[in-house]
């Protein structure tokens, strides 16, 4: 799971990239309160198909602007 916290409330984007920058899985795109929330991932990309070992990038954007990023590393 992925914690983020929300100072505002907004449209929020969450997303898991690779170190390339290609857009590896769509988390979350809605319009969400402030607060705390987790996300799942379920090391799967956009077509269901398991994510290689690795490292990759968590992008949280909220009313168009970068918000959070953070480097996750999968190990299988």
């Amino acid at each position: 799971t992925i914690p983020v916290d929300m100072a505002v409330s907004g449209r929020a984007q969450l997303t898991i990239h690779d170190l390339s920058g290609r857009l590896v899985r769509r988390l979350a795109e809605a319009d969400l309160p402030a607060g705390r929330r987790e996300f799942a991932w379920d090391l799967r990309d956009e077509q269901r198909a398991a994510v290689r070992s690795g490292i990759y990038f968590c992008r949280l954007v909220v009313d168009g602007r970068p918000a959070d990023r953070r480097r996750l590393m999968v190990v299988r």
